[in-house]
């Protein structure tokens, strides 16, 4: 429910009826198969506010959601289908398993999908649970048997056994990972609970069958029985945990949901076979059937003794007001290699260096003791990179920050201290740094890149924790630029004296658009440009080379064709290959500077073979009638007719039919007789429109055959597909129409109009006099 009272649902409906409104999506996505639903009930409960189907072609379950402060409803469940509805996906495709978890976020009113992703790997994965902080940000588990699960600064970094629980964050936006983690053991292990305290950390509960599972500072460190339940807590950032327990009898035990308090104590409920389960003052001491539901509060474990008054003060209350990190510019480049030249007109490429990265942080922390603390505090930064983006230099800081270390893309600063002055109950402290980074190399990159700030503070004396504050982060978009060409020509044989078109396309697929576009075509020797047929108009030709400078822009994933024609000459001996050759280069802009950036070079060719005779074959294939009423009889005739100048032998005739066989058809593939140029062969078969046919019906033929000369092959295969189709027309009255007799005439007619079939399928008309 949200604080206004409004209670928020999700689930699964088989129903193609389910009921909507204002829906994001209207239908059923598999027509009567499981998708998932969303809606929201005004607070009296009496009316609708939204609900929406969600879901693909297979099986679809919303297992759990949760409303942030804004109004949004977060969902998490299980899709078993590859076309799930997605809206700004962190993962757009299903992760290639049997199953994927699925994360979607509505906006307030319910009308659209903020974001909406996939969430898995090669195996079955499952989403079970979600809570969400402040910020937006969504707090996942579930359970996954995929070996790839998409991590980010994993405590675990790998499946431990036939399943794992896992912890992911996502960002409000859904664009990244806060963090995302296997936890398990050896055996079977599943997130069935998640929940948050106040300073953002984690607690998780669930089943384990494992004897190794993760435990730290544990109530019960070794499994009790075959399926016990676990609780765990990390750190904020995920990097450690806190605790993590094993909890159960001799029997199977789940737990099913997770809560805290506002001190941190844990509050647990599921289900127990156990006769031996703890208990501490119970309401019911023993097990009461083969199942009872179980109760549980664990007292927070990190909660520190009271301390012996001493001398030394405690420390300030720590509070951050704000926190905001910025990195300019935000479309970069990473390094590109040196290239050599990629034609006999283009120099070589020399390497290109990566953008520097300009990244800013500023944040205000309140030390707060207005109780009589003043005792100093502690403040460590991390920075942690995506793989790829590196740490270049510090630049500036106020107070003076210096690097302790950059490891595993986490750049980590030396604590600076933080004290109130004698006398002072409240301060403010203004913490602001400066660096450069880059990209280093030219794989294709997540976009965006994200780097994120997490502040810890600490008991100057003590050492102990008092706050934590991540998820301070800033975007670079990658721009990878890509130039490929592919190189067509409308025939691979020829004769002398034949017209031959070359085609060539260059592709931009990268993420980055393509500024502008040299290309070079070299025509084969042998061959005479057809003049007029150069599109679009070149810069010059010179001799059998034509120069394009300056075509674009292309956008990115998107393409430039050119195009132009030659003749064969007419003195060209058989058997000569015919090479057409092009190369390009490209640049793209440079949006930290002036200028453009020369990017990678690109080359392909096409050959054509020349021909000592023409060869060919063509193919018809005809239906007769070309519509019907189920159990139609289609009569089907395919006529081959060799089209070249030499005799075609072993040629096969194939039948990918759309209608039913009929008993006597020849069998296919059919090896029909050697054809000599010009002959025609034709080939009879039936069809028969099936009771439960509907639509259109096609049937394809093949034909498949060697050009030969004395019995010598004299090219490559020649071959041709035809189609023919049927319209399955359904049986019924389309149209009633009365007319009255000649005048004076009592005499009424009724013309009834439609399709009839009889029980051999044909068709037929009825008219009535009266």
């Amino acid at each position: 429910m949200d604080g206004a009272g409004a209670a928020y649902v999700t689930g699964f409906t088989r129903s193609t009826n389910f009921p909507t409104a204002n829906p994001v999506q209207a239908a059923n996505g598999g027509n009567g198969n499981r998708d998932a639903f969303i809606l929201k009930l005004n607070p009296a409960g009496s009316a609708l506010a939204y609900s929406t189907y969600l879901g693909g072609s297979s099986g679809d379950e919303g297992r759990d959601i949760a409303v942030d402060s804004m109004g949004s409803a977060h969902i998490v469940g299980q899709t078993f289908s590859t076309n799930f509805s997605t809206a700004n996906p962190l993962q757009s495709i299903n992760g290639g398993g049997s199953s994927d978890a699925f994360i979607a976020k509505l906006n307030p009113a319910g009308s659209a999908l903020i974001y909406s992703t996939y969430l898995g790997g090669n195996g079955s994965d499952t989403g079970t649970a979600i809570a969400v902080d402040s910020f937006g940000d969504a707090f996942v588990t579930g359970d996954t048997a995929s070996t790839n699960f998409p991590t980010k600064n994993p405590f675990q970094v790998s499946l431990g056994g036939q399943s794992d629980a896992f912890v992911s964050i996502v960002t409000s936006t859904g664009s990244a990972l806060v963090y995302s983690t296997y936890l398990g053991g050896n055996g079977s292990d599943f997130g069935r609970g998640i929940a948050l305290d106040a300073s953002g950390a984690v607690v998780v509960a669930g089943s384990v069958d494992s004897t190794n599972f993760p435990t730290v500072n544990p109530l019960l460190a070794s499994p009790a029985g075959s399926y016990d339940i676990f609780v765990s807590k990390f750190n904020t950032i995920g990097s450690a945990l806190v605790f993590s327990t094993y909890l159960g009898g001799f029997s199977q035990d789940d737990a099913n949901s997770v809560a805290l308090d506002t001190v941190g104590n844990v509050y647990l409920t599921g289900r127990t076979t156990s006769t031996n389960f703890p208990v501490q003052n119970p309401i019911q001491n023993g097990l009461s059937g083969v199942g009872d539901v179980f109760v549980t509060k664990i007292s927070e474990i990190n909660v520190q003794p009271t301390p012996t008054p001493t001398p030394t003060p405690s420390p300030a209350t720590v509070s951050v007001a704000s926190a905001t990190k910025t990195c300019i510019p935000t479309d970069a480049y990473p390094r590109i290699e040196a290239q050599p030249a990629a034609g006999p007109n283009f120099g070589a490429i020399p390497e290109q260096p990566p953008t520097q990265i300009r990244c800013t942080f500023e944040a205000e922390v309140v030390l707060d003791g207005v109780s009589g603390n003043n005792g100093p505090v502690t403040l460590t930064i991390f920075d942690g990179f995506s793989p790829g983006l590196f740490f270049d230099r510090l630049t500036a800081s106020s107070p003076t920050l210096t690097v302790a270390g950059y490891t595993g893309n986490v750049l980590t600063f030396n604590p600076i201290l933080l004290q109130l002055p004698p006398q002072t109950v409240l301060q403010r402290f203004r913490i602001s740094f400066e660096y450069f980074a880059f990209l280093n190399d030219l794989a294709e990159q997540r976009i965006p890149q994200q780097n994120c700030i997490t502040m810890r503070f600490n008991d100057a004396v003590t050492g102990r924790l008092l706050l934590e504050r991540g998820g301070i982060c800033a975007d670079t978009n990658v721009l990878v630029p890509r130039l490929t060409l592919e190189k067509y020509a409308n025939t691979t044989t020829g004769l002398p004296g034949d017209t031959l078109k070359f085609t060539v396309i260059a592709l931009s697929g990268g993420s980055i658009f393509l500024q502008t576009l040299d290309l070079d075509a070299i025509i084969p020797n042998n061959t005479t440009l057809v003049p007029g047929s150069i599109d679009p108009p070149p810069t010059r030709v010179v001799g059998n080379r034509i120069e394009w400078r300056g075509l674009g822009p292309i956008n990115a994933r998107g393409a430039l064709p050119v195009s132009y024609s030659v003749t064969i000459d007419a003195n060209t001996p058989a058997d000569a290959k015919l090479v057409d050759q092009a190369f390009a280069k490209a640049t793209t802009p440079n949006f930290a500077a002036a200028g453009t950036r020369m990017i990678n070079a690109a080359s392909n060719k096409v050959t054509v073979m020349v021909m000592s005779v023409r060869t060919g074959v063509d193919l018809t294939l005809t239906a007769a009638p070309a519509a019907g009423c189920p159990l139609t009889i289609i009569n089907y005739t395919a006529v081959v007719t060799n089209t070249g100048q030499v005799t075609l032998d072993r040629l096969r005739l194939s039948l990918y039919p759309g209608t039913e066989p009929v008993a006597g058809n020849p069998e296919f593939p059919i090896q029909l007789d050697p054809l000599g140029p010009g002959e025609s062969r034709t080939i009879t078969y039936k069809g028969q429109i099936g009771l439960k046919q509907k639509g259109t019906l096609v049937d394809i033929v093949t034909v498949v055959g060697r050009p030969v000369n004395n019995g010598i092959q004299v090219s490559e295969l020649v071959g041709k597909v035809a189609t023919a189709t049927v319209r399955v027309s359904p049986p019924g009255i389309s149209k009633i129409t009365p007319a009255s007799g000649p005048p004076g005439s009592s005499n009424l007619e009724l013309k009834i109009e439609g399709l009839f079939c009889s029980g051999d399928g044909r068709e037929f008309s009825i008219e009535l006099r009266h």
